[in-house]
């Protein structure tokens, strides 16, 4: 570094020192309401940038806290994330709700679920219409979704479809069953059920299932 280079190097250090200083003064001035310049070295004055070096100091070190804070609880946040996948994991049998804590999982659910004919004679048709979703930032493939039928407390008929791939936030709808399946009069119940084996990692599964209800006369 040449004498010049040096020389410009303290002059701008001088310079924001002056600055700094005279910024303290003025904040001085405005928070003790004193105006006379000369009191610039009085003991007040000393006394005052001691107790305003103090606060900043406090002020620093309180930041740091939140900030040490707030990792400790995204760390406690994984750690819990984590446990609770290993239950889920070991179970064998996919993952139950009280597993499930990791936000960025879907959501599959059930969005309306209605027969189309609150009540038919005997021998007509009974039919329910269905919506499903899925809430997640990714597709979900090979969702299995399981219809039955029940007449009174006896399954009359069940099945389960395979829906490939629902794409985030993608809904579908359709109609089950097709066909004349009231042979008697009564009470019959439709419930339809998303991922019965609980194959797929969830949120929630509050929401997987839900019931219809239509009557025979």
């Amino acid at each position: 570094m040449t004498i010049r280079n040096f020389s410009s190097l303290l002059f701008i250090v001088l310079i924001t020192l002056t600055a700094c200083n005279y910024d303290l003064h003025m904040e001085y001035m405005a928070e003790t309401g004193k105006t006379d310049s000369t009191e610039n070295t009085d003991t007040a004055r000393v006394s005052y940038f001691e107790k305003l070096k103090e606060k900043r100091l406090l002020q620093k070190q309180e930041r740091e806290a939140e900030r040490q804070r707030k990792e400790e609880e995204a760390a406690a946040q994984r750690t819990t994330t984590t446990a609770a996948a290993k239950r889920g994991s070991g179970s064998g049998s996919g993952y139950g709700a009280e597993d499930i804590v990791d936000t960025n999982l879907p959501d599959l659910m059930v969005k309306n679920f209605t027969a189309t004919a609150s009540s038919t004679k005997v021998g007509g048709a009974l039919t329910v219409y269905y919506e499903i979703a899925s809430d997640s930032f990714e597709p979900v493939n090979n969702a299995d979704i399981r219809f039955s039928l029940k007449e009174g407390d006896t399954v009359i008929r069940s099945e389960t479809l395979l829906i490939d791939t629902i794409d985030s936030l993608e809904t579908k709808s359709g109609t089950w069953p097709s066909g004349n399946v009231s042979a008697n009069a009564g009470t019959f119940t439709f419930t339809i059920e998303i991922d019965p084996g609980e194959q797929i990692k969830e949120k929630s599964r509050a929401n997987n299932s839900m019931t219809a209800e239509a009557t025979v006369n």
